[in-house]
């Protein structure tokens, strides 16, 4: 049976389209909420460029002999005021704009971070469901997903593969744990899109379609069709499949924090 097939079960339950897509058709794009945040360097800018280019103009013009009444006196007035959005520029470049980068990068690679070890949490808890031993390193290596989709692919015991073995190998236990991690990511989803300035709406609706699916599985039970709901989810984080355009061959993830 292939992955695009549509009557996949838990033994393939890579194969079906996923109802939790990751993928921009699975949900509607979503206005960033921090668009205010995103023009103010813009509007900044502008006024440093048109205050700069005024005061060019000034000190070429200043001896010159007035054009009109009080031209001398206006033309003070709003040279004062272009030395002063130079001023607060300067002032805002190095007190808010430079330290909110560094905060940034800092908040970027801890997601980062988190990201990776939530997915080694996640196969350690997929090796234990298989019931088998398994080395040290591989869920380090695992993490790659190419090494994943080789690996859960391969057979396993009874004609299916080894990620229906996970979906047929999960208890109350293991089941409970995988949800916590998903509860995790949810909320270190929800604390980075509220501490960063993201400019790029398309990372902001991807990170926002991860936390609605993240979320809507945290009741997720034994139940046959709920687990192989889950199990779609996890595949297509896990190994890049994606039911519009096939198998990633990066991850998503680190793609659209990238951008950031």
């Amino acid at each position: 049976m292939t992955e695009e097939s549509s009557g996949s079960t838990i033994r393939q339950a890579h194969g079906s389209p996923c109802i939790l897509s990751l993928s921009k058709d699975g949900f509607p794009l979503t206005t960033c909420g921090n668009d205010r945040n995103m023009k103010r360097p813009k509007i900044i800018l502008i006024a440093v460029i048109l205050s700069l280019l005024f005061s060019c103009v000034y000190i070429f013009t200043n001896r010159m002999p007035e054009a009109f009444i009080f031209g001398s006196e206006i033309m003070d007035f709003f040279y004062g005021i272009a030395l002063s959005t130079i001023a607060a520029s300067i002032f805002y470049l190095f007190q808010v704009f430079i330290p909110e980068k560094r905060k940034q990068k800092i908040l970027k690679e801890n997601f980062k971070l988190n990201y990776t070890q939530f997915k080694g949490d996640c196969i350690s808890i997929f090796l234990s469901a298989l019931g088998d031993s398994y080395n040290s390193q591989l869920p380090k290596e695992l993490l790659n997903l190419e090494e994943f989709k080789k690996y859960f692919k391969e057979n396993f015991k009874g004609g299916q593969n080894r990620w229906a073995g996970v979906g047929n190998g999960l208890n109350d236990r293991l089941l409970k744990d995988l949800l916590a991690q998903l509860e995790i990511l949810s909320q270190e989803i929800d604390f980075f899109l509220n501490n960063v300035s993201l400019h790029d709406e398309e990372v902001f609706a991807f990170l926002k379609r991860l936390k609605i699916a993240a979320y809507s599985l945290k009741n997720t039970s034994l139940d046959y069709d709920e687990i192989k709901t889950l199990l779609q989810f996890l595949w297509e984080l896990f190994a890049g499949w994606s039911f519009i355009s096939g198998y990633r061959k990066n991850d998503i993830f680190e793609e659209m924090l990238d951008k950031v």
